[in-house]
């Protein structure tokens, strides 16, 4: 498993586009770039040109399309898992839609995460911002960014105090029932199974549930 990767002070996360249009790559450029935490490094529109441009430019994550020419995307992500485990790549494309077979599949080859297109009917800087809207969120989960020391000293204030946390009290009394999200391909399974024992007297549902709610994730 890929480890959140912390980055040091000042480094932003270097990202390669690939897409096979020149209007998609550039789209997804500025409404990366938009973002002062991430930066584009290259662009290319092809899945050979990706893999000679990873080597190339050494990219923290890769936004790699389904449909391209030559060599598709599935199979230019499966040629960078070999080359590349643990860098990180997101699939873009219009196939890439939550629940679709191409989502499952690119999961499957070790995708760390998907999204999709906007749609049409947008103007340029209506779908800019929606990618930037998408995007953005889903790149930066995989690192963790060099805070400044007001902010860690604050973190630590929060953290020191077990009745607050992002200045909202934290309820302290008897819970009653947890419940745990997982997402696409994640492992139900294990989660639950390490639940601690309920107390006596309690009953556990937490690896039906689990199950349960794993199964409407992945058909919905």
């Amino acid at each position: 498993m890929r480890s959140v990767r912390a980055l040091d002070h000042g480094d932003r996360v270097r990202v390669l586009v690939v897409d096979d249009s020149v209007v998609v790559r550039r789209s997804v450029s500025l409404a990366l770039e938009a973002d002062p935490q991430i930066e584009v490094v290259g662009v290319a529109s092809s899945g050979e040109l990706a893999l000679l441009k990873v080597d190339q430019l050494n990219p923290d994550l890769v936004t790699l399309d389904v449909e391209m020419p030559g060599m598709n995307g599935l199979d230019t992500l499966t040629e960078l898992r070999k080359r590349r485990p643990d860098m990180r790549v997101l699939m873009l494309s219009s196939l890439t839609q939550s629940g679709a077979e191409v989502t499952m599949e690119a999961l499957a080859r070790g995708a760390d995460d998907c999204a999709s297109k906007s749609s049409g009917g947008h103007s340029i800087e209506e779908s800019i911002n929606l990618l930037r809207d998408q995007l953005c969120g889903k790149i930066k989960q995989f690192f963790r960014f060099h805070r400044s020391g007001s902010e860690a000293a604050a973190n630590q204030e929060i953290a020191s105090n077990p009745h607050v946390a992002g200045g909202r009290k934290v309820w302290t009394g008897a819970v009653e029932a947890i419940l745990i999200g997982i997402s696409t391909g994640g492992p139900a399974s294990r989660a639950a199974s390490e639940l601690p024992k309920p107390a006596p007297g309690r009953r556990s549902r937490s690896r039906d549930v689990a199950r349960a709610w794993y199964c409407v994730h992945c058909t919905r």
